[in-house]
């Protein structure tokens, strides 16, 4: 979307009440995530 910046996941983890993320900024011209690497990361 127009102004949002598209974030990659490094790694994540969960407690019972939060998530925490380590994300990368995608450069600009480069696609966003797939699906498949956003799944293994939130599925």
């Amino acid at each position: 979307s127009p102004g949002l910046r598209t974030f990659r996941p490094l790694a994540a983890a969960a407690t019972v009440d939060n998530i925490f993320a380590d994300l990368q900024p995608v450069p600009p011209g480069e696609p966003p995530p797939s699906e498949e690497e956003l799944a293994r990361f939130f599925d």
